[in-house]
């Protein structure tokens, strides 16, 4: 079974966990978050089948052409924020569940890539718009700890946009592109750490493995002044990110 098959398992047995045994021995039930951090975005290969408008040029001008766009990115600033709710239960006397409604965005600018292997220079950004159901436990296992370690993850979808653009080296601006907006299943699975400050602010840190699941995109041809459509390209778009946060309850 793939990495991506199993985080996605891993982020949707999290959110349906097991029965309840025990009193949840938090203070404040509901609380907010804010956070900020790194995106450790993974290459991203758009691969199709061109069917294209009459005037794009090259191989790709004939429908059926095979099409491979490969583009790496930096990486770049992940951001997000949080309402969610203490559950008043626990699981195995340890487990303290919470659940939380998320929107995070990650903008990932371009950094190289290639079309069919071959050479070009690569430009632009392609974000995503993150909207998350998560279910987190927090392991305690005194009412006096401060450092408390947890596991979860998260389903929902994600609404990315890709303006990537790429020509030859002959050219001095781009004549292809990858462009469009797609809204796709999106999970996450998630480890971290809250320290607490008091009863009601806590600071934590977090990673996390994403995945957005069959992005469909278009490959156009934009060159001199023309904007037309070559074929779709899709991918599944994963990575992992890294970020520091405040919670609040209230």
């Amino acid at each position: 079974m793939s990495i991506l098959k199993l985080s996605t398992f891993a982020a949707i047995a999290a959110v349906i966990a097991a029965p309840a045994v025990a009193q949840n021995t938090s203070s404040s039930p509901f609380y907010v978050s804010g956070f900020v951090g790194t995106s450790l975005s993974s290459n991203s290969d758009f691969t199709g089948v061109s069917n294209p408008d009459a005037g794009v040029p090259g191989p790709t001008g004939a429908a059926g052409v095979p099409l491979s766009v490969d583009v790496d990115f930096d990486s770049n600033v992940y951001f997000g924020g949080a309402v969610g709710a203490h559950l008043p239960f626990t699981f195995f006397g340890i487990f303290h569940p919470r659940i939380e409604l998320e929107i995070s965005s990650l903008d990932s600018d371009t950094n190289t890539g290639s079309f069919n292997n071959g050479t070009q220079t690569f430009s632009g950004n392609q974000d995503a718009t993150f909207y998350y159901f998560n279910n987190y436990s927090d392991i305690i296992f005194n009412d006096d700890q401060r450092l408390i370690p947890y596991i979860g993850g998260g389903i929902g979808f994600a609404n990315v946009r890709s303006d990537v653009g790429y020509f030859p080296a002959s050219a001095t601006a781009p004549v292809f592109a990858v462009q469009g907006e797609d809204t796709a299943f999106a999970t996450h699975t998630a480890i971290g750490a809250t320290y607490k400050v008091n009863n009601n602010v806590g600071l934590y840190t977090e990673g996390r493995y994403f995945q957005i699941r069959g992005v469909d995109l278009e490959r156009r041809f934009i060159g001199g002044g023309a904007n037309l459509f070559s074929g779709n390209v899709s991918d599944n778009i994963d990575g992992f990110t890294i970020t520091g946060g405040l919670r609040f309850s209230f």
